[in-house]
């Protein structure tokens, strides 16, 4: 270097090697390209594949979800079968249980229930009954007995010594208010009526004995005392009525 410039140096390289350079240089890159281009073949196969699992993955979802949809509205209509069904059914629960209580409530104002007896002396009871809502009379002496009954409300059991009649509400459901009827003995030229206490009730399949006085103990309301009379009607041809409030037969 002298007087501060640069010495340039000329490095010159043979044309036949330079070619020779770059024919290997394009080798190299022919033999890259080729490597990349195997590459991006396996990669695009790969993506290919895992597609393929994709979609039948899929394929097998949507079938499932098909067969659950069925499933589900085979069961809906089973379900609404069921429902109608249930509809139905309690349609005719409600109407029978209307035709019930209206026929319950269709007795007020009649002899709701009635039985007569003839005694005899002897140890035996013989019992002759009218309705199915009747009960067996018990007694020392011999009992001819006629029943009839209307209602749930019906006598159970009359006493032949005059003791006690016993009235039983023969439901299962229904609470019976008999406040204010009337339960009438008659026979041997006697007329008894005992009237039962405003709001009485008697539960279902429940039952209450009236006695006559002396007779038993003053217990609602599974026992009553009729303290106007020492005995109901007795002798060969007793009749016993239970009436409503109504005073109707």
């Amino acid at each position: 270097m002298e007087n501060g410039s640069f010495i340039k140096i000329n490095i010159l390289i043979p044309p036949q090697k330079y070619i020779a350079n770059s024919f290997v240089l394009l080798s190299y890159i022919i033999i890259q390209n080729h490597i990349l281009e195997k590459l991006i073949q396996d990669l695009t196969y790969q993506i290919e594949d895992e597609n393929r699992v994709s979609m039948a993955h899929l394929s097998e979802k949507d079938d499932e979800i098909r067969a659950v949809r069925a499933q589900c509205q085979a069961i809906t209509v089973e379900l609404e079968k069921l429902i109608v069904e249930k509809v139905n059914l309690d349609a005719e629960i409600s109407k029978y249980r209307q035709l019930l209580e209206g026929e319950e409530n269709r007795t007020h104002g009649r002899i709701i229930s009635s039985a007569s007896h003839s005694f005899e002396p002897t140890t035996q009871t013989n019992v002759h009954v009218r309705s199915s809502a009747m009960r067996r009379v018990t007694g020392t002496n011999r009992s001819d007995t006629q029943r009839s009954a209307q209602g749930n409300v019906s006598i159970l059991e009359v006493a032949s010594d005059g003791s006690f009649v016993t009235i039983e509400n023969t439901s299962v459901s229904h609470d019976e208010v008999i406040g204010d009827w009337k339960l009438r003995s008659s026979g041997s030229g006697r007329d008894i009526t005992f009237t039962f206490p405003k709001d009485f009730r008697l539960t279902p399949k429940s039952k209450v004995t009236v006695y006559a006085r002396g007779r038993g103990i003053h217990a609602p309301p599974h026992s009553l005392v009729f303290e106007a009379e020492d005995a109901f009607a007795t002798g060969g041809d007793v009749r016993t009525y239970l009436y409503n409030e109504e005073n109707q037969v």
